[in-house]
């Protein structure tokens, strides 16, 4: 996404509602630091409180290029999380990360961010990894969040299955904004934007940014949008039979989760409607 239209689907939704919170993540964001920073020196002139990336520290190989993100991202950001953990070790090495940790370390909002799995507390091979990797960082100082538990979706479905419970079939009925990082879609409180310039509420495709901000939402009509009825009235078993009356299948019994069966749907029934 260029830093323009970034900038401009900042500026659009702000005029259209009351902004608490602006993110940027990945991927890595870092990657493209014009775009990024774009967001967040729009965000910061609109007066928008919280204005927060997530990043993992390792974009470029350049000391002077890594001290001037640095240097721009302390100007327009107030919260920052540097992944680090035994998942990130395995192909970002930490003394690769460390240079930038070094000139963020003393910003308001900086914390080293682990991602844990089953709990902080369980004894395995991946947390303990992680905690090497946070005493690495203790010289700096860095304040530590409470991070976030891996919960299997994605690849981490696949490749650490072994560390979570095996379950028969995922349960259907729990209702959107009760799953982890979900809404109720007739209460959205957060919209997600791709690399792509595609709007999303939840895992729900809602429209494109080159529509304008104000046309998306003002479209928004969860109730006259048939995935999204659906999953009100009765959960993801209800999308799973709407999509079966539409000729699109798939067997909820191969996800862990209903998040799981919901974007699998949501992605077979893209472009139907």
């Amino acid at each position: 996404m260029l830093p323009d239209a970034a900038e401009c689907a900042v500026r659009e939704l702000s005029a259209c509602t009351k902004l608490e919170s602006v993110m940027t993540f990945g991927g890595e964001p870092l990657l493209f630091p014009e775009t990024t920073l774009a967001v967040h020196r729009a965000a910061l002139e609109l007066g928008i409180p919280k204005r927060q990336i997530i990043t993992n520290g390792c974009f470029s190989r350049d000391p002077a290029h890594i001290r001037e993100v640095a240097d721009e991202l302390r100007g327009c950001v107030n919260s920052l999380l540097l992944s680090v953990d035994g998942f990130h070790a395995e192909h970002i090495p930490p003394e690769r990360v460390y240079p930038f940790a070094e000139y963020i370390a003393a910003l308001p909002g900086a914390r080293l961010h682990p991602a844990w799995l089953v709990s902080p507390e369980d004894d395995n091979v991946w947390n303990r990894r992680t905690q090497e990797v946070l005493a690495y960082f203790k010289p700096l100082g860095m304040p530590v969040s409470k991070g976030n538990v891996i919960f299997p979706g994605g690849r981490a479905e696949r490749e650490l299955a072994e560390y979570f419970p095996q379950a028969s079939s995922p349960d259907l009925t729990l209702p959107c904004g009760e799953a982890p990082y979900t809404d109720p879609l007739d209460r959205v409180t957060s919209l997600s934007i791709d690399p792509y310039g595609g709007v999303y509420a939840c895992a729900m495709k809602i429209g494109k940014i080159s529509e304008g901000m104000a046309a998306v939402c003002e479209r928004y009509n969860p109730y006259a949008n048939p995935y999204a009825a659906a999953l009100m009235r009765g959960g993801v078993r209800e999308l799973v039979e709407y999509a079966r009356s539409v000729g699109v299948t798939i067997d909820p019994s191969a996800y862990r989760t209903g998040c799981g069966v919901c974007r699998a749907l949501l992605a077979k029934l893209g472009g139907r409607e």
